[in-house]
């Protein structure tokens, strides 16, 4: 709109006597309003569960599942229950056969900001709250799937009637068995040199974020090697709890290995004298929780590392495919999920298995991210990949596998907390 059109007597004339046609409701009323609705959902849902429940004559029907995050800054905990129950049987217009559907609705949230004794505030929340609002008795209850957090895991077990029926998410338990495998769970490293090279790989990335010319550089080389601007790749961040990107980081950075060997030269190169090019956690015994700086030099990886990031990037991938099947494919059930890590344990984590490793392209150039795959024996792999694939194996037995009363019935396990609290 031009400043001389909203100088005309004739526009504001207009603009002061203009009546809107559509009446907005006082703020009041909107309140009222989402009241409704969600009272009229609540009683819609309690008929559903309350005829589901009679059904089953009493007996286990449902299964509620239990997701907790925290706040970095102020620690206040965040606890949501989530319901699945089966839907009746409906036809499909293409197919004769009847189909049932699973439904997961939110039913509960709650704050606690006291830390210090979550747990035993899960137990009152969830039993004197949480069953006995929703009219949810203990015996209706399936399972209770809570995910890794260890306050949720001892709150659900200070119940006498639900303690028995609790199994912890397995897509957390594929989380904790990767993350062990590879070194970076457990108050030991059971895989410490897989854990240096990962290290060595987000050396890089963090420097891409705390020297912008060294990642500008790692863009520019894409870009002379003509990959047009929508297919510019840029360096993975990663964190323990997201630990799908552990995978993406190696991947993208074995794409981009000629891209970042040469930057990385130049950069250290201008900065040879830079001791503090990046600072990174500091893990050792008493370690400053500022975090432990980096000099220039040692920030990189040698041909050595670069070929044991194919293998790494190679075991990482299938634990990635399922995560991705488990987490964004609605139909995958509990059962489909356990042939899938059943799977993985017993065929992929066998130290005579051979793998499927990727190599790192020549160039930088999109017709190059088509990358040749190659078959290793299993003799000849790595010993950090060995010892990934054996520990892989055993964390798996005993977290999905080994002891756990849910394997005999069909759950649905969702992890609702994909982003950051704040980001809510």
């Amino acid at each position: 709109m031009s400043y001389n059109m909203t100088q005309k007597i004739e526009f504001r004339t207009y603009v002061r006597g203009y009546e809107p046609k559509a009446a907005f409701p006082h703020s009041s009323t909107f309140a009222r309003l989402g009241k409704c609705i969600f009272l009229l959902q609540k009683d819609g849902r309690l008929q559903r569960t309350d005829l589901l429940i009679a059904q089953f004559g009493g007996k286990a029907c449902l299964d509620l599942q239990l997701d907790m995050w925290t706040d970095s800054e102020t620690h206040t905990v965040y606890a949501a229950v989530t319901q699945t129950m089966c839907i009746d049987p409906t036809e499909d217009p293409g197919s004769t056969a009847a189909q049932l559907f699973l439904q997961s609705e939110l039913i509960d949230f709650d704050v606690f900001p006291e830390t210090a004794k979550t747990g035993p505030n899960i137990r009152k929340w969830f039993a004197e709250d949480v069953l006995v609002r929703n009219k949810i008795p203990c015996l209706a209850v399936s399972g209770v799937t809570p995910d890794g957090a260890a306050d949720g895991q001892c709150g659900l077990a200070l119940i006498p009637d639900i303690r028995e029926k609790v199994d912890t998410c397995l897509l957390h338990q594929l989380q904790r068995s990767v993350l062990y495998s590879i070194g970076l769970a457990g108050k030991t490293s059971k895989n410490p040199d897989a854990k240096q090279l990962l290290r060595k790989h987000n050396r890089v990335v963090m420097l891409s974020r705390q020297a912008l010319a060294f990642g500008k550089d790692v863009k520019k080389a894409q870009s002379a090697a003509g990959v047009p601007e929508k297919n510019l790749l840029t360096l993975e961040t990663t964190a323990v709890t997201r630990w799908g990107n552990q995978y993406k980081q190696v991947s993208t950075n074995c794409v981009l290995r000629s891209g970042i060997d040469p930057s990385l030269e130049k950069y250290q190169q201008n900065n040879r004298n830079n001791k503090e090019a990046i600072v990174e956690n500091d893990e050792s015994e008493g370690g400053s929780k500022v975090g432990k700086a980096v000099a220039a030099s040692e920030i990189g990886l040698d041909t050595l590392a670069w070929d044991q990031s194919q293998e790494i990037e190679a075991f990482l991938a299938y634990p990635y495919d399922i995560k991705e099947t488990i987490e964004h494919a609605g139909i995958c059930t509990g059962s489909q999920a356990l042939i899938l890590l059943h799977d993985l344990k017993e065929k992929c984590c066998r130290a005579e298995a051979k793998l499927e490793v990727k190599e790192i392209p020549s160039s930088l150039s999109l017709a190059q991210r088509e990358r040749a795959v190659l078959l290793r024996e299993g003799e000849d792999l790595h010993s950090m990949t060995t010892t990934a694939r054996s520990v892989m194996k055993e964390e798996l037995h005993t977290r999905a596998f080994e002891n756990r009363p849910s394997n005999s019935r069909l759950i649905q396990c969702f992890m609702s907390k994909q982003q950051d609290a704040k980001e809510y």
